[in-house]
């Protein structure tokens, strides 16, 4: 019985973990670590590649499509003109 129950349970786990969802935005710190430096985002959003879609006075937050794509362009060998 109590094993039946730990079955359960451990799938029922294993059934949440798999439903989270991915954030669609992100803050301007975690742009930094996925495109490797603040001057990399910086020249991004000057040649038009990359926008905010929020900024505030302390927030500004980025689609983790938009900076997806700005790092599969430079890993193609592109880099943003200013």
């Amino acid at each position: 019985m109590q094993s039946a129950i730990r079955n359960a349970r451990k799938q029922a786990i294993e059934t949440a973990k798999a439903a989270e969802v991915a954030p669609r935005l992100i803050r301007a710190k975690d742009a930094v670590v996925i495109m490797g430096s603040r001057q990399v985002v910086r020249d991004c959003e000057a040649a038009g590649w990359l926008s905010a879609k929020v900024r505030r006075h302390r927030l500004t937050l980025y689609a983790v499509a938009d900076l997806n794509v700005c790092a599969d362009r430079i890993d193609r060998g592109e880099y943003p003109k200013k």
